[in-house]
């Protein structure tokens, strides 16, 4: 492909540095092939190749803020020149009705209110830090229903009030409006009805809320990834049972979708066109007949990446709009045919196999189909962001140990013709994580002012700093550079508490800052006997940790340090 390097040094093409530093293999596939071939390489070569090790950022952008120098300590640190501040942490109160926020945010969306002052924001609460909350461990069999009652409440997501004050810093502020009477909770007892051909009931609940979307007609999609852990115990999961199924017996086919949320209505409604599997993200765009495209990857070892494409096109009005995610086509992407898959009982690889002759079961069983249509398995595909310059889409495949994957990548897919809804594509791998360039294991990727590419990692905290990621103690934040040579810095600009992962960058509208979950610090405390509470943060002592989402934000107030 053709590289404006001048603009990318912005958005962050995601030439692999693990791959520039291997001396067969190329900068970055489709740039210019500049090797490292030889040890007589050049001499100042070698020298920009040591620098970027471990985060260190382009050294020729000398205006740049300084790459921030990665720390043992249990704290929220942020390179020099910023600062951070609290806007919201779990068990907050949010409204007039003391509904209170949930725990381990996650996506946010910041949705601008009716003025300058005031503003909204929803907030993904992914699942719940029970070995914090109890001090100890408990098994599923030894909570009691009231335990279990209080916990469901902990997941799910908020729609939150945000208000404008002027600080003593002399900088504004964003912070909750406790006495709101427009913010609202979703918990794992919300009331929601399921649309489309798998649906026509109503659940109870949503839980497992990764991360997410939003829609042109006002709307948020929130993504229920792991949902395996409330209701029925299963081997190999990210955490264990929560013992939930003991007292309330739920079919885990309720679980697993995308769920739309109205704002405005206060209601909700699982999105069944989409799938079900574990949703990281739902990513939304237009395709250039102006259908509703949505960009989703199952966050699994050797799951896949999908597309769903509306029958409905856009009108720009709201109310017509609203049930264009309700029909439409579900594909799965085969990389190595370049080519998205329709996953449809006319799809011929169905013909020998009843289950899927129903739409409703392709959908609601979408892995299983996914793999006899020809879906390419991946190693964790997670987080889906378009380039706003050009349509390119780029996908985090975060590892799978179990491949020898390590570290994950960051890959580009090009539609044919730039179109959203095509049905062929080109793949390259186009960044790898690894110690060389100072990011491992790539999740949360967003464009930020001057349409500069950062990213964050998801390292789990019985990996961190262990093994193939000694050299990683901490999840952090990046922004993602690339010179005239079309080679990648990793440029460290936060790194999280002790057991935390930075999860749902979202840069303000105006680009004066960007908001960040902190989410789960301490995950690991009372892992095992001796063990105790991993983190303090942020009040630090003796205090519990608490999932807390935050804004960082230039010290001087001069937006442009993001992006020179």
């Amino acid at each position: 492909m053709t590289i404006n390097r001048r603009k990318f040094l912005g958005t962050g093409a995601l030439a692999t540095l693990a791959t520039a530093l291997n001396s067969t293999e190329s900068w970055a596939a489709g740039t210019a092939q500049k090797k490292i071939s030889n040890p007589q390489a050049d001499s100042k070569q070698k020298a920009l190749i040591k620098s970027h090790v471990m985060g260190g950022g382009d050294p020729r952008r000398k205006k740049a803020f300084q790459a921030l120098p990665y720390t043992a300590k249990d704290e929220l640190s942020v390179a020099d020149g910023f600062t951070w501040y609290s806007i919201l942490r779990a068990g907050e109160v949010i409204n007039a009705q003391g509904d209170r926020a949930g725990d381990c945010c996650d996506y946010l969306h910041f949705v601008p209110g009716n003025n300058s002052n005031q503003a909204f924001l929803w907030v993904n609460h992914e699942y719940l830090l029970d070995n914090v909350l109890y001090g100890k461990v408990l098994k599923p069999d030894e909570k009691s229903k009231e335990q279990v009652d209080a916990e469901m409440k902990l997941v799910g997501g908020s729609y939150v009030e945000l208000i404008r004050n002027k600080h003593t810093s002399g900088q504004w502020r964003w912070q909750v409006k406790a006495d709101s009477q427009l913010a609202f909770r979703l918990d794992a007892n919300t009331s929601i009805p399921m649309v489309g051909a798998a649906g026509g009931r109503t659940v109870l609940g949503t839980l497992a809320n990764c991360s997410g979307g939003y829609t042109s007609w006002g709307t948020i999609l929130t993504a229920e990834e792991n949902y395996d852990v409330y209701f029925k115990e299963h081997e190999g999961t990210f955490h264990a049972y929560y013992g939930w199924g003991k007292y309330y017996p739920r079919s885990e086919e309720d679980y697993g979708w995308v769920v739309e949320v109205n704002p405005k209505s206060k209601t909700a409604r699982k999105l069944t066109a989409l799938g079900r599997f574990a949703h990281e993200g739902a990513t939304v765009t237009r395709s250039k007949d102006n259908r509703v495209v949505v960009y989703l990857g199952d966050d699994a070892k050797g799951q896949c990446v999908y597309k769903f494409v509306s029958q409905g096109k856009i009108s720009g009005d709201a109310q017509k709009d609203a049930d264009l995610l309700v029909e439409g086509n579900l594909y799965v992407a085969n990389m190595s045919k370049g080519e998205w898959v329709l996953l449809s009982p006319e799809n011929p690889a169905f013909a020998k196999d009843e289950r899927f002759k129903s739409l409703a079961n392709i959908l609601t069983y979408t892995r299983d189909a996914a793999k006899i249509a020809g879906g390419t398995r991946l190693n964790r595909p997670e987080d889906i962001k378009i380039d706003p310059s050009n349509g390119d889409v780029y996908f985090a495949l975060t590892n799978n140990a179990d491949v020898g994957d390590m570290y994950g990548a960051v890959n580009l897919l090009r539609e044919k013709d730039g179109d959203a809804a095509a049905t062929t594509f080109t793949f390259e791998t186009f960044a790898a994580g690894g110690p060389r360039n100072g990011m491992s294991c790539p999740d949360n990727l967003t464009f930020g002012p001057a349409n500069t590419l950062w990213a964050c990692t998801d390292m789990s905290a019985s990996a961190m700093g262990k093994g193939a990621l000694s050299a990683f103690a901490r999840n952090s934040m990046f922004r993602l550079e690339m010179d005239d040579s079309a080679s990648v810095f990793a440029r460290h600009f936060v790194q999280a508490p002790r057991d935390a992962e930075l999860t749902g960058p979202t840069f303000l509208p105006d680009g004066s800052g960007v908001l960040l979950s902190v989410q789960h610090p301490g995950e690991g405390s009372y892992a095992k006997d001796g063990v105790g509470l991993t983190s303090h943060w942020p009040d630090g002592a003796d205090s519990k940790p608490v999932s807390t989402v935050v804004c960082v934000v230039p010290t001087d107030g001069k937006k442009e340090r993001f992006s020179i």
